[in-house]
């Protein structure tokens, strides 16, 4: 097991993003504080980071492989997220708006099988699972 309180840690910094919070208040449950080096805003760069040996980040589990890193579960479950929907009511009805989160949910879904770890995560815990229908 990788001790995590040595590692530098870089993050995606964006406006709306509560990420630096979640990966802050989870590193403190676990009895440290992250080095936080890098805070940036470009995901490629982030990726070359860790590719290179400077850095660790937390990454979306349907994340796609990125050459030169490895995705690797924490343990237990000290972070979940939500993914939320928003649209203006005045451009688009309520019909349009499902057919929106039902396309959003089973991109989502299909993404699932890319990394074996989530796989057998998200298989466990059913009741996180969204209804389409």
């Amino acid at each position: 097991m990788r001790v995590l309180t040595e590692e530098t840690w870089t993050i995606i910094v964006k406006e709306d993003d509560d990420s630096q919070v979640a990966l802050v208040d989870a590193c403190r449950r676990a009895g440290f504080t992250p080095k936080l080096r890098y805070r940036i805003a470009d995901r490629e760069m982030r990726w070359g980071l860790i590719a290179a040996g400077r850095a660790i980040s937390l990454c979306q589990p349907t994340s796609p492989h990125a050459e030169g890193t490895v995705l690797r579960p924490l343990a237990g479950d000290p972070l979940t997220g939500r993914i939320r929907l928003a649209w203006n009511r005045a451009a688009l009805s309520e019909n349009r708006a499902q057919l929106l989160y039902r396309a959003a949910g089973r991109a989502y879904l299909d993404s699932v099988p890319r990394n074996t770890f989530y796989r057998s995560w998200w298989a466990s815990r059913p009741e996180l699972h969204p209804s389409l229908d």
